[in-house]
């Protein structure tokens, strides 16, 4: 019997309970691409799991021989690859053999991660797209054998109360209030969501905290789903300099960037802003931008705000395929993984409020169509005026109202849909009543 890799791991997790405890957790079956070999760690581990002990020679062999599929040769040259693996010099050297397993464990995950990839990007997989290669790759090359396995609760009594009384694990707000409610200010590895309905200020909720958070020292990234580079920065400087959108262009150039420059000679952070196209980019390009930015720039952000979470894509999950809940669950996973990833909080919104039947009949510029024919890129006129069609939601189940106009027109929404009306919004829930008159832009 040759000394492979795959036998000296395998001796060793029947021989060396020790290393065996420290490794097993890392172990995957997937790893032993040999048939005999994927079988005897199957039994190994079951073994292990049920009876919280390393198997002897001849329970091995016996429990190998209730795998039903096995012929009587497989069954024979199992036992012999059994027999030898028992036979084989343990290593005295406990760490070493800990770093053979460690880097057998990664080699493996990079091969198995790369042939993954192949299947991929020749169409064969159902449930990632191309965009999921990245981060199968990056997986793969990350396994380390952490042998840290969670806090201890009378051991890490120190350690635990260092970590509650550290003010910088808390990034605070400008609002004192927000500060009283959350203790503080949120924590770094977190995902942070502002939930809001249409035109309600998500966007400028996320401007207003880049701005803050550069104003407190700390360096940003604004990472754009919607709006293009130059408009966000707008909103920004409205907010720095105190002055409207629409009259930064009226002061002109000298006294714009004197104003600039002042601001430049305070300790305040960098704000970087980054666009994409809505449902272009997933946290794996966000990752790839984190890395270009530290390398090209030597920018590293404290803080992230991304503009907003029901536009940006998942590396895992395909919209055509999945729900929308499982679909943003996905996303809002990715995100969080990349707050913990860079140690920051992670600020996002979401919107609210998809609550029309799919077959209301809408104003577009190619006149009434209803909803479930719109595709991105058309425009539709509302009481706002024309807004162009930038994402398409997956139709939801919900319980439905039907309201009927004085014209007769019938409208099938949700409780929570909101109508502009002569006295502010209103929705079902909010009292939504007989004789309201709903605004309509003239």
């Amino acid at each position: 019997m040759n000394l492979t890799t795959e036998a000296l791991m395998l001796s060793s997790l029947v021989l060396d309970e020790d290393f065996t405890r420290q490794v097993l957790p890392y172990f995957k079956e997937e790893y032993f691409h040999d048939k005999t070999e994927k079988i005897i760690f199957s039994v190994i581990k079951d073994y292990l799991q049920k009876y919280d002990s390393s198997p002897n020679k001849t329970t091995l062999i016996f429990d190998v021989r209730d795998k039903k599929e096995l012929n009587d040769t497989e069954y024979e040259q199992i036992s012999e690859y059994i027999n030898n693996i028992y036979k084989i010099e343990r290593p005295t050297d406990s760490s070493w053999l800990v770093k053979q397993a460690e880097e057998f464990c990664q080699n493996k995950a990079v091969y198995n991660a790369i042939i993954q990839s192949i299947e991929i990007y020749d169409g064969k997989s159902k449930e990632h797209t191309t965009h999921a290669i990245p981060q199968l790759i990056k997986e793969a090359i990350g396994i380390n054998f952490d042998n840290h396995v969670g806090m201890d609760f009378f051991d890490d009594v120190q350690n635990r109360f260092e970590y509650y009384s550290k003010v910088e694990n808390k990034v605070a707000f400008d609002i004192d209030i927000l500060n009283k409610i959350t203790g503080g200010g949120v924590s770094k590895k977190t995902l942070n969501l502002i939930l809001a309905g249409v035109f309600v200020g998500k966007s400028l909720t996320l401007v207003h905290l880049a701005a803050a958070y550069a104003k407190a020292g700390y360096d940003v990234l604004y990472i754009s789903m919607e709006m293009r580079e130059e408009e966000v920065f707008k909103r920004i400087d409205a907010n720095m300099l105190k002055i409207p959108t629409d009259k930064i262009a009226d002061i002109g150039f000298d006294k714009y960037n004197s104003k600039i420059e002042k601001l430049k000679q305070k300790s305040y952070g960098k704000i970087k802003v980054k666009e994409y196209a809505p449902c272009s980019a997933h946290a794996g390009h966000f990752n790839n931008l984190l890395q270009e930015l530290k390398l090209k720039q030597r920018f590293t952000p404290q803080v992230i705000l991304v503009d907003y979470l029901g536009i940006v894509a998942s590396s895992r999950q395909k919209s055509s395929t999945a729900g929308s809940h499982q679909y943003l669950t996905s996303v809002a996973e990715e995100l969080r993984a990349l707050a913990f990833e860079y140690d920051v909080p992670l600020w996002s919104a979401q919107q609210l409020n998809r609550c029309l039947f799919y077959k209301t009949l809408v104003n577009t510029n190619n006149g009434k169509v209803s909803l479930d024919t719109i595709n991105i890129g058309d425009k539709i006129i509302g009481s706002k005026g024309e807004v162009t069609v930038e994402y398409i939601y997956p139709i939801e189940e919900q319980d439905c109202y039907e309201i009927i106009l004085k014209s007769g027109k019938k409208i099938i929404c949700s409780a929570k849909h909101i109508f502009p009306t002569e006295i502010g919004n209103k929705t079902i829930e909010t009292g939504l009543a007989v004789k309201d008159k709903l605004y309509v832009k003239k």
